[in-house]
């Protein structure tokens, strides 16, 4: 709750409208969901002819707000932001039989929000096209957007003299490559594969730099410990910082594992790379990333261990993830679903 308290201003700021905020039980049993449903009833039935809709982030939390919407003649939609139950189960370690056992009774736990999530919305939100093909049968026929992890324009784009600034202040010479990381240490992200990828590149190319960007700065120097300290720079900065970073680099990471969760996944990584033109050194583990980047003719492959990539235009290929990934380019899929008979416009 603190943590949330930290974050309404920002958040109120951000969507231009007041935020409220209210104690819940943590969803751990078929209970504590009960509860929690009872809890949002509460507080929403004095205001409930304020709104027309509630949109509901995650499967979890469409189905808490089911029965409210039904119950006060309210719009549902169902924003599904990935494969809740394989997250569940790829985070299982092998041969643990309590946990096998914990896991199967929260996965059908988790399987019986996403049915209500599916049954009782109205109009459902996907970050993919693989992740609504997950979820066809439960949608139906209902309306629905696939809308990617997109990044905000204003906040990351290409700028020539920034490039330049940013690599002067880093002590980046005109003839290094500089790969990024940015993001924070979990398992998911692969930064220990991606420092032995960058071990590999920088015992091919002595003036290759790696640029991490995370909040545990401390953890990732630890991970970075074998390799010459002149060979990487860690930073810890805020949203607004990122871009001046990514504008400096030339070549970004996104490894990913290829299992089920990343099978669906959006990253925002992705999105922020692109709007700042760079090369992306990712693979098909995340169909949707690797699809864009061959389509926008950013994608360095992994080959026989090495990034195969080219120098490219890198405003053109800011310029083309504008129209792929851009905020703007998805305002018209939520005016769909809010308001499915009006007529779109171009902003």
């Amino acid at each position: 709750m603190q943590s949330s308290r930290s974050r309404r201003e920002p958040a109120e700021q951000l969507a231009q409208a007041p935020v409220r905020l209210f104690r819940a039980l943590r969803p751990l049993t078929f209970l504590t969901y009960a509860v929690n449903v009872l809890l949002l009833i509460w507080h929403l039935y004095p205001r409930r002819r304020e709104f027309s809709h509630i949109h509901a982030r995650t499967d979890y939390s469409a189905a808490v707000a089911a029965p409210a919407a039904r119950l006060f003649g309210l719009q549902l939609l169902w924003d599904c932001r990935g494969d809740a139950i394989a997250e569940v189960e790829e985070r299982l370690p092998a041969g643990v039989p309590y946990l096998a056992c914990w896991c199967a009774c929260d996965c059908g736990e988790l399987r019986g929000y996403t049915k209500i999530a599916g049954q009782f919305c109205n109009t459902a939100l996907f970050v993919t096209d693989e992740l609504h093909r997950l979820h066809r049968d439960l949608v139906g026929n209902k309306p629905v957007e696939v809308v990617p992890c997109a990044a905000h324009e204003d906040l990351f784009f290409f700028d020539s003299d920034l490039r330049i600034e940013t690599r002067s202040r880093l002590g980046y010479s005109e003839g290094e490559m500089v790969y990024i990381y940015s993001g924070s240490l979990g398992e998911y992200q692969c930064f220990n594969e991606t420092v032995a990828h960058f071990a590999a590149y920088y015992q091919a190319d002595p003036s290759s730099r790696l640029l991490v960007l995370t909040p545990a700065v401390e953890e990732a120097r630890r991970a970075l410990k074998d390799l010459p300290p002149s060979s990487y720079t860690v930073r810890s900065c805020t949203l607004e910082e990122v871009n001046a970073y990514l504008n400096a680099a030339d070549v970004g990471f996104l490894l990913r594992k290829p299992i089920r969760t990343n099978h669906v996944a959006s990253p925002t990584k992705f999105a922020e790379y692109g709007l700042s033109g760079l090369v992306v050194l990712t693979s098909d583990a995340v169909p949707w990333a690797h699809r864009i980047a061959i389509e926008a003719g950013n994608l360095a492959p992994i080959v026989d261990g090495l990034p195969g990539h080219a120098k490219l235009d890198r405003p053109k290929i800011a310029s083309r993830f504008r129209a792929l990934v851009g905020r703007e380019t998805f305002v018209n899929c939520f005016r769909r679903l809010y308001v499915p008979e009006a007529t779109m416009v171009d902003d």
